[in-house]
């Protein structure tokens, strides 16, 4: 992407705020063989992922489909990214960092959207039984959207998650809802820390 699409793109205040948060993340691949910069693909890859697409084969599938609007958006002259360069550059990106960037401009664009965010556990699909994805997530009902998410740690549980999870969102001023399993006091204290109140659903046990 050249600096006269950044600069169009930078005309909308969103997306500014977008490709400024991308910046922040390491982009370790060689400048000599970069043909796509980190905000390109970083930013295809989201309108994918919202179009339905799982996988990059997928995103490369969906961005390739509709050349003729990402080409132009982003300045490209020759084709879209292949499947191997998303690949290759969700290889080197470090996912966390990413994330905590991603997570901060969704809550900068939508925090004035959201008023409650509810914390549960979820086994993503398309993992094995044997060996599934167990993700603590903050949902906002109102717009539907995942806030953020935290990966459960093989032979822990929610518990150790949770606090973790808390440290990602924005919450001042919100109702965080969490089932029994929050519980806990360093849960409620970090809560409460962050300018939230809490709702939890108890137990008879």
């Amino acid at each position: 992407m050249n600096s006269t699409s950044l600069e169009n793109m930078q005309e909308n205040p969103r997306f500014a705020n977008l490709i400024a948060c991308i910046q922040e993340v390491n982009d370790f691949r060689s400048e000599k063989n970069k043909v796509y910069s980190l905000e390109c693909i970083v930013i295809m890859a989201i309108c994918a992922v919202l179009g339905g697409a799982n996988n990059c084969t997928e995103i490369a599938d969906f961005i390739a489909n509709r050349s003729e609007y990402y080409m132009p958006l982003f300045n490209l002259k020759d084709r879209t990214p292949s499947h191997d360069v998303f690949s290759d550059v969700f290889s080197l990106v470090i996912t966390h960092e990413l994330e905590f960037w991603l997570t901060l401009w969704l809550e900068g664009a939508i925090k004035e959207d959201v008023d409650q965010v509810d914390i549960d556990g979820k086994v993503q699909r398309a993992y094995s039984s044997d060996d599934p994805l167990c993700v603590v997530r903050g949902w906002a009902n109102k717009i539907k959207m995942v806030l953020g998410s935290v990966r459960v740690d093989a032979g822990s549980n929610e518990i150790t998650a949770i606090p973790k999870l808390l440290e990602q969102l924005c919450l001042k001023g919100k109702l965080v809802t969490i089932d029994a399993i929050g519980a806990q006091k360093n849960i409620v204290s970090k809560i409460r820390a962050h300018g939230a109140d809490y709702l939890i659903t108890l137990k008879g046990n």
